[in-house]
């Protein structure tokens, strides 16, 4: 990464995204030459109800993907008719210890937790964003699995608990900061600014050295709290 699939961020065509994905295509995607940035949306499902497990998001600016998007769902939601275990195996190769591996330690974290959860014996849910903004990579975590005690809450962002992972690529050399692509900017800039939304270091008692530590070496058994009252 930033290359997804063969995609390059900032060099590839349009004539490279309708070879990749011709095979599997329904119907093309109209791009038209533009001299502006343009985004186009198309999903691919991997179920028999037509639940798209697969979202894809591309960029352009004048026949060049500048920004590649990319949402996979349902990865480990056995009750979801939309689940599909080979594809869940396939999407374990952008788990955030190997996210981790790869990349080593990221730029930036951010955490979400929600104070309460959304119904009675709901479960709880965790957003983390994990940034290489000098790589053009930014890696978004969606789970449940928290777990509360006392004034404490228990994070573990392990894969088997992470329902829904998203890509945001860019080419290293973009000038543009990778969150001002992202589909979560509005959000994560109105979360930064109305206390929702938090880095890493204050909301843990982890650097980002520790996040990494903590993460690429123990699949399935990372884990990190937080104070109940900060959120």
């Amino acid at each position: 990464m930033p290359c997804w699939l063969g995609l390059h961020p900032g060099s590839a065509t349009w004539e490279d995204v309708a070879y990749l994905f011709a095979p599997v295509a329904t119907s093309e995607i109209p791009f038209p030459p533009s001299v502006v940035t343009k985004r186009y949306d198309f999903g691919l499902s991997l179920n028999r109800l037509d639940i798209v497990n697969l979202l894809l998001g591309l960029f352009e600016k004048e026949g060049v993907v500048q920004h590649i998007y990319v949402n996979y769902s349902a990865v480990n939601e056995r009750d979801n008719p939309a689940y599909n275990a080979s594809f869940a195996n396939a999407v374990r190769r952008y788990s955030l210890q190997q996210i981790l591996a790869d990349n080593g330690v990221p730029s930036r974290v951010l955490l979400e937790i929600p104070a309460y959860p959304a119904e009675l014996n709901a479960p709880w849910w965790f957003t983390v964003w994990v940034f290489y903004d000098e790589l053009g990579i930014l890696a978004e975590y969606r789970g449940e699995g928290l777990a509360h005690s006392g004034d404490q809450i228990r994070v573990c962002p392990e894969f088997s608990r992470v329902h829904g992972i998203s890509l945001s690529l860019q080419s290293p050399e973009s000038d543009i900061h990778i969150e001002n692509l992202s589909n979560e900017t509005a959000y994560i800039e109105e979360g930064l600014k109305k206390g929702w939304i938090h880095t890493l270091q204050e909301s843990t008692t982890l650097d980002l050295g520790g996040f990494y530590l903590t993460f690429v070496q123990t699949e399935n058994r990372g884990c990190f709290v937080t104070p109940l009252d900060f959120w």
